[in-house]
């Protein structure tokens, strides 16, 4: 059986602000929980124009320049087969 693992974790100010994990049997309910993330966290990056480094259907990722370590966001999913 397969399942599908939606990530997303944050970093401010260089502290680590912690990782979830929510797992869903099909991978459209998965997609469906990420593009919601995404659409909240773009608010918020397009505010402080932070820079986007990866944007797919399955993985997201943003920084604020200069430090890529001081205020990061993201967030992908990934398949296991259980």
């Amino acid at each position: 059986m397969k399942i599908y693992v939606f990530t997303y974790h944050a970093a401010c100010e260089n502290e680590y602000l912690g990782t979830e994990n929510k797992v869903f049997r099909t991978k459209e309910e998965a997609l469906k929980a990420f593009k919601e993330w995404r659409e909240d966290e773009m608010i918020y990056i397009k505010r402080y124009e932070w820079i986007i480094g990866t944007d797919t259907d399955e993985h997201f990722e943003a920084y604020e320049e200069g430090d890529y370590c001081a205020n990061h966001t993201e967030g992908f999913i990934n398949d296991y087969e259980i």
